[in-house]
């Protein structure tokens, strides 16, 4: 969306001229129970005007164009004077793109009415829901209708019963159209892209900071080395200044060419000159079309919203907040229309320059003088419609339509220039994708760049901006380990149904496969090789391929080993060595009584579960240390024990293990807690 500047320097929308001549305002058609079948919808955002007169009087001719085209169809009034009050009811209060939907959908149904009429001459036309039956419904199934027009009439369809006294139509939908799985590209792939993008947003980033330090500084930062930089800049510096006094000198934020000449001089050729054009004067203050596309693809990529989230947020309300309980974070909320206004929730850093947080932000201020122009030009058109009670319906109609899409303008953080249609833009829901070198979209766009640079074998496939909220719920899926639950509150899902969707894709579906085969491989090959089915080795196998001999013998170590009261495992437990328990007579079913196996370097193995038993036996060290004498510390093995158990405990996470021994400090100061006696000196151990 777009809102021209004039290329004059003069602003003809300060001097909009009052229509007098008087012409009579034609009377919307009305239906035969006086309403109108012409309506105007409630939503806060994006109202639309809604006709519905072409269901009545019939579509002459095909309209639209590519896969949006479809064909002629012959009104039915009365058809749609019943559909009319469910129709309001239900589009009032959505936005315009979904009532787009189900005004196709209505289209669609329109057509396929007129075609079962002319197989069948003699049966008579509907021209009412009573008459809609098995036969209809079956009919859409055999042309392939998809769920969402089929599912959009018949809602209609059976709120109008209702409201005539009859039952609802229980007609089953066709099935989603998923085929077997969305299909997603490699994650290096994914990588790769989010890489390319997040370069992109830092150069854009870059360019600004040079423009504001050219502006401040007012000579090249570069040094004079670099001859081609510092002329560059010095042309840029000079450019940057025109356009300070253009928009000073004309107060509109967005000069043209016009007013970047110096005073006297008369062409572009003088402002060209330098090798500086406009765009690039203007792309170090605003962001272009290939800017904002870069931010809004690495915000969907960083967050996993749709991009239908993303362009609904409003620049006039405070989306981003810092998070509660760290400063350094920030929360960014968005709403869902098509969740019925369900709240979507991202997380990040505020100094990370790729979060959508810091993207948002920057955006935000470098747009600020672009959405106050918009309100400038709201104003007066909203002061041209209240003082011109005298337009005609198509005048007032355009003039409000008008003033819908400023409002538009304003309240989107996506805000850019561009050298098309000299003015002010915006991202709308029909141009975000859309290609800046007039290709396929955007992506294709990015994607060609990349892949010029790689070899063939390592050619990136094509995606669309949607895919990238599969490709997220992906990431989440593996970082999760496999939880379903995770991508299901990622996503901000109400039903698992929904979040199943996003699992189900070609590059999930494939690692399922291959898992499973391996799985199964290692089942049965475990089975025939040993009688048994060990979880741990298939577990093992599964994730790494292979369980080497020498692992198979540490696993079976691991589980003999027994453990001491500490939590250590004992190779030798029946056969303490003499520094440890001089008076042991070991007899192969007698068990070592002293246990201090921090001292025992022969038998004493670590396992991953000994965090707890060491965390209690230094708290039991530094309690008997506070009741000796430092000679007598000194002096006995203690020392060494506990010099040794804190190595120990260096293996493991420290936030844990700090936990664990107040804990067990806690317990031994009350009393639960008894330190084993012993008598800690040398002789005699």
């Amino acid at each position: 969306m777009s809102i021209r500047t004039n290329k004059n320097a003069k602003d003809r929308l300060r001097e909009i001229p009052v229509v007098l001549q008087q012409v009579p305002v034609p009377a919307p058609p009305v239906q035969a129970n006086g309403r109108s079948l012409r309506f105007r919808t409630q939503h806060p955002t994006k109202p639309t005007d809604v006709d519905l007169t072409v269901f009545a009087t019939g579509q002459v001719k095909a309209r639209g164009t590519g896969r949006l085209r479809n064909g002629p169809f012959t009104g039915r009034p009365e058809l749609i004077e019943q559909l009319a009050p469910a129709l309001e009811d239900r589009l009032s209060p959505i936005a315009a793109k979904s009532v787009f939907q189900h005004l196709q959908a209505l289209r669609t149904w329109w057509r396929l009415l007129d075609s079962l009429e002319r197989e069948a001459p003699n049966a008579p036309s509907v021209t009412s829901v009573a008459q809609l039956g098995e036969l209809h419904r079956q009919r859409a199934m055999d042309d392939g209708m998809s769920r969402l027009p089929f599912g959009n009439f018949l809602l209609h369809v059976n709120n109008t019963r209702l409201a005539l006294g009859l039952k609802e139509l229980v007609w089953q939908r066709p099935a989603e159209r998923y085929g077997g799985g969305r299909t997603l590209p490699p994650e290096w792939q994914s990588s790769m892209l989010r890489r390319e993008l997040k370069h992109g947003w830092f150069a854009i980033v870059d360019r600004w900071e040079l423009a504001d330090t050219l502006l401040v500084t007012r000579q090249p930062v570069v040094d004079g080395r670099f001859a081609d930089t510092v002329d560059r800049q010095e042309a840029l510096l000079k450019g940057y200044l025109r356009l300070q006094r253009a928009i000073e000198s004309t107060g509109h934020p967005r000069p043209v060419v016009a007013h970047l000449q110096e005073p006297g001089k008369k062409g572009k050729q003088e402002f060209y000159a330098d090798g500086v054009l406009l765009m690039d004067v203007l792309r170090g203050r605003y962001p272009d079309g290939g800017d904002i596309r870069v931010a809004f693809h690495l915000c969907l990529a960083t967050t996993g919203w749709n991009p239908a989230v993303l362009l609904a947020l409003d620049a006039n309300q405070p989306f981003i907040e810092p998070h509660p309980r760290s400063p350094l974070r920030y929360v960014l909320r968005g709403i869902k229309d098509r969740a019925g206004g369900e709240e979507q929730v991202s997380e990040g850093l505020f100094k990370s320059q790729g979060s959508a947080g810091f993207i948002l932000q920057t955006l935000l201020q470098r747009t600020a003088p672009l959405r106050v122009e918009l309100k400038r030009m709201r104003a007066l058109l909203l002061k041209e419609l209240a003082e011109s009670p005298e337009l005609t319906e198509s005048e007032h109609k355009k003039l409000r339509s008008k003033i819908d899409e400023l409002t538009e303008g304003i309240r989107s953080p996506w805000l850019f220039v561009s050298h098309v249609g000299e003015g002010i833009h915006w991202l709308t829901d029909a141009n975000f994708a859309g290609s800046t070198q007039k290709k396929t979209s955007f992506l294709s766009d990015v994607i060609d760049g990349i892949n010029a640079r790689q070899p063939p074998d390592r050619q990136l496939e094509y995606i669309t901006s949607t895919d990238f909220r599969d490709i997220y719920a992906v990431h989440v899926y593996h970082a999760s380990g496999g939880s379903i639950l995770a991508v299901m509150k990622a996503l901000s899902h109400k039903r698992l149904s929904s979040t199943q969707v996003y699992v189900d894709n070609t590059l999930l579906n494939e690692e399922h496969r291959k898992l499973f085969g391996i799985f199964s491989s290692a089942f049965w090959d475990e089975l025939v090789s040993t009688g048994r089915v060990d979880p741990t080795l298939l577990a093992k196998i599964s994730r790494d391929g292979t369980v080497s001999p020498d692992e198979r013998a540490r696993l079976e170590v691991h589980r003999t080993l027994l453990r001491s009261r500490v939590g250590v495992g004992c190779k030798e437990p029946t056969k303490p060595p003499k520094h440890i328990a001089p008076d042991f007579v070991p007899d192969g079913r007698k068990l070592c009584p002293i246990q201090r196996c921090l001292l025992c370097l022969e038998h004493a193995v670590l396992l991953p579960e000994s965090l707890d038993g060491l965390c209690k036996r230094a708290s039991e060290l530094e309690f008997i240390r506070s009741g000796m004498s430092v000679t007598s510390w000194e002096q006995s093995s203690f020392a060494e024990e506990l010099e040794n158990t804190e190595l120990a405990l260096s293996l493991f996470d420290q936030a844990a293990s700090s936990v664990s021994r107040a804990e067990w400090i806690e317990r031994i100061n009350i009393g639960v807690h008894l330190v084993p006696g012993f008598d800690g000196s040398t002789e005699g151990q």
